[in-house]
Order: C-alpha cells, then structure tokens, then sequence
C-alpha cells in the first residue's frame, strides 16, 4: 500500500489555505493533515473496490454490447438498480438494521466505486461515437449554387 505524500501534504496545506479567514488559520496543521490522510485512504479503499468490481465480471455484460444504444440502456438499468440499492440500505438504517459506519461506508466506498465504473461505461457510449466527416463532395450533391447558373 504506497500513497502519494506529495498529494497529501498539498491537500492539507490547500485545507488550511481554505479556511484561512481574517488572518487566522481555522484548522490546525495537523487537523488538516489527518484530514488529508482520511480521504487517501478513502480513495485507496475505493481503488481497491473498482478493482474488485472490474475483475469480478459485474459489468462485462455492458461493456460487450455492441449496439451503443442498448449499451446505453443497460448502464441506465444498472444505474437505476445502484439506486434502488443505496434506498434500500438507505431504509435499512433508518430502521436500525444497519449502522451509521456500515452506511458511510456503503456510500463512500462501494456505491461511489461502483458508480465510476459505471460512468465510465457510460462515456465509453459516447466516446465510441463517430462524428461526421466534412466529405468534400457534398455541397456539389446538392447541384449548382443559383448564382453560379448564369
């Protein structure tokens, strides 16, 4: 597990710059700084849950469909069903089935990776499509211009 230091050390220092008001720093350095070491080992964790996703198969099904808009259809459905999922431990909490750590971390971790995989699919929908070409012969298709009839 190897993080970038760089980035975590900027990230606090941009939190501390963040709320720096009349003068004064309102966060400390170090309050910052385990800030900052919070959300890389969020989005370490995140990493590790795409990867997980990805090597699982969850979503080969979308990615081998050729027809873009089938394809585009499916990544709707799978977001529709990512929903239902959030709302259903959503109610879960709320009935006291599930802790507030188990939903944060639901939220933070596995919807947010499972919902880049998806966005991810999604561009490949719109990426994938081909703009037109200027072709040169087209304006000559349409015939002569009027004032080129004289």
């Amino acid at each position: 597990m190897k993080y970038d230091l760089k980035k975590i050390m900027n990230n606090a220092w941009h939190m501390m710059r963040a709320n720096y008001v009349g003068g004064v720093y309102q966060v400390s350095l170090s309050q910052a700084l385990h800030f900052a070491w919070e959300v890389a080992r969020r989005d370490f964790r995140k990493a590790e849950c795409v990867k997980e996703i990805i090597s699982s198969g969850k979503y080969n099904y979308i990615a081998k469909e050729e027809n873009l808009m089938n394809r585009f259809d499916l990544v709707k459905k799978a977001f529709n069903a990512l929903r239902a999922e959030g709302e259903e431990r959503r109610a879960a909490f709320r009935n006291g089935t599930m802790s507030k750590a188990g939903l944060d971390e639901y939220l933070a971790i596995e919807s947010s990776a499972e919902h880049s995989v998806l966005t991810a699919l999604q561009s490949s929908c719109r990426k994938s499509t081909s703009r037109p070409v200027w072709n040169d012969s087209w304006p000559y298709a349409l015939g002569l211009l009027p004032e080129e009839e004289f």
